[in-house]
């Protein structure tokens, strides 16, 4: 399963990521507010099938995409050594109505699952 899967209101991602968001990627931000509100940044280091002239030009102007997710529900939340994370593969699956999110390293480990995400933007940037 890919994480675009989890992705409600994905029109523009769809065509960014014709074949889906690569599995190899880094949550970098995960905000969490007492409602149940949830942020979720996640960088990808794959070129854009599209081009978007704000955007520039890739390895020129931009080699990194964030894409910004917004949920409603979050549950089973587990973080460990987050500092000591990277980009690796994001494992996803779907049990009863929740997507369940994994991604780990030999040190570190996220864990999370949700009802869904919304897409709320993708930012650019150079690493």
């Amino acid at each position: 399963m890919n994480l675009m899967d989890a992705i409600e209101r994905n029109v523009f991602l769809e065509k960014v990521f014709p074949e889906g968001i690569a599995d190899t990627l880094e949550i970098r931000q995960l905000c969490i507010e007492k409602s149940g509100r949830t942020t979720i940044r996640i960088l990808v280091k794959q070129k854009p099938a599209i081009d978007v002239e704000k955007w520039g030009e890739w390895n020129k102007d931009f080699d990194t995409l964030g894409v910004v997710l917004t949920g409603s529900s979050i549950h089973d939340v587990e973080i460990e050594n987050w500092e000591g994370s990277g980009p690796s593969n994001l494992n996803v699956s779907k049990k009863d109505d929740l997507f369940y999110f994994l991604q780990e390293g030999n040190d570190w480990k996220i864990s999370f699952s949700c009802d869904s995400f919304i897409f709320e933007e993708i930012v650019t940037g150079l690493e």
